[in-house]
């Protein structure tokens, strides 16, 4: 749950108009992560998006465990750039299911920024699922 106050976005966003300017103090969305919908909704508030900084405080967190483990350099890397393609690609669906096409773009640009050898098949089908252009004609 995330608590709302009768929110207005600055944004004319029509994938969002279900919410927009709603009443209701609590809103549910079952099919986006907390820290997803935190971040959606700052940008809703704002207007800024600095998705780079909150993927990377994200990939932190998670590998912070990994490392203590002893886990190899090259694993961690991996690791790092595994998490950086989830939560980009998570981002990704939910900006083309609510029509966020700024968030969209930013979320192409870093997708293109890590295609290598082990992310180029997923970034390229999930390019093509959440109608990213910019990835299909890149890949």
């Amino acid at each position: 749950m995330f608590s709302g106050h009768g929110m207005k976005g600055n944004r004319g966003d029509e994938g969002l108009s279900g919410f927009i300017e709603s009443k209701q103090t609590d809103i549910k969305i079952d099919n986006v992560s907390y820290p997803i919908f935190q971040q959606i909704m700052a940008y809703l508030y704002s207007g800024e998006f600095e998705l780079g900084e909150f993927i990377s405080s994200e990939i932190k967190t998670a590998v912070l465990p990994i490392a203590s483990d002893k886990t190899s350099t090259a694993s961690l890397s991996n690791n790092h750039l595994n998490m950086a393609v989830d939560y980009l690609i998570e981002f990704l669906r939910v900006a083309d299911e609510y029509l966020l096409e700024d968030v969209k773009n930013h979320c192409q640009n870093e997708l293109i920024k890590l295609i290598d050898e082990s992310t180029y098949q997923t970034i390229s089908e999930m390019g093509e699922l959440y109608n990213a252009d910019r990835i299909v004609e890149y890949c």
